[in-house]
């Protein structure tokens, strides 16, 4: 891959702006979508996840040792995938993280070192160390200098239309309409306000300045 940019730079060039292609398609339209872009601009690895509102509009529930809000908020996501790829041909991906399952193994195993032995802080007493990291449920999509323009620009417009389509089913109207609604501001338009011109005080010798014999 490094032989190939060496003998190509011009492919550095070219992923970065199909990559600000897919970014734009969607980033122009974040405020009236169900998703937030996580990942930057110029990067070809894209990250959407769904908007907070939309997520924590199910209650946080835990059932037979599942967290309903997470289970809802990653069959929505696996949902969106496979619409994107069954019925528009765009591949993406869904995060395989299963947050019960890590914090489980993270209580079972968290206080044990690589022995087998329970850690033990300086006044001898267990020592908890620390968890996982909070994954998150994500959808990623990829660029590269094979696509084109049209492709792109066909992508960020499909996973537009599936997610908000996805999550109506799934969440609701109103929490979606609420969610694309986010962020929306109503532009203020202030009103330019006369100023009264500052009269500069006059002073006996007017505007001239002391003569100094020079011109």
């Amino acid at each position: 891959g490094l032989q190939k940019m060496l003998e190509n730079p011009n492919m550095c060039q070219q992923v970065r702006q199909n990559a600000t292609t897919l970014y734009n398609g969607l980033h122009n339209s974040t405020t009236t979508t169900t998703f937030e872009i996580l990942s930057d601009a110029i990067s070809p690895l894209c990250i959407v996840r769904l908007k907070k509102n939309v997520v924590e509009s199910i209650a946080n529930e835990i059932e037979d040792g599942q967290n309903q809000r997470e289970n809802m908020e990653r069959a929505c996501i696996q949902s969106i995938v496979h619409t994107m790829i069954s019925e528009h041909g765009v591949f993406v991906v869904a995060s395989k993280y299963n947050l019960s399952a890590l914090y489980t193994m993270t209580k079972k195993n968290g206080n044990k070192n690589e022995n087998g032995n329970e850690n033990e802080n300086e006044n001898g007493k267990n020592a908890t160390t620390l968890g996982p990291a909070d994954p998150i449920n994500s959808i990623r999509l990829v660029v590269s200098t094979l696509h084109t323009e049209a492709q792109i620009k066909k992508a960020a417009q499909c996973l537009l239309e599936v997610s908000e389509q996805v999550c109506r089913d799934m969440y609701g109207d109103d929490v979606v309409s609420a969610a694309m609604s986010e962020g929306e501001k109503k532009k203020v338009v202030k009103k330019n306000k006369k100023r009264t011109p500052v009269k500069k005080k006059s002073t006996s010798r007017g505007s001239r300045s002391k003569s100094t014999g020079r011109k």
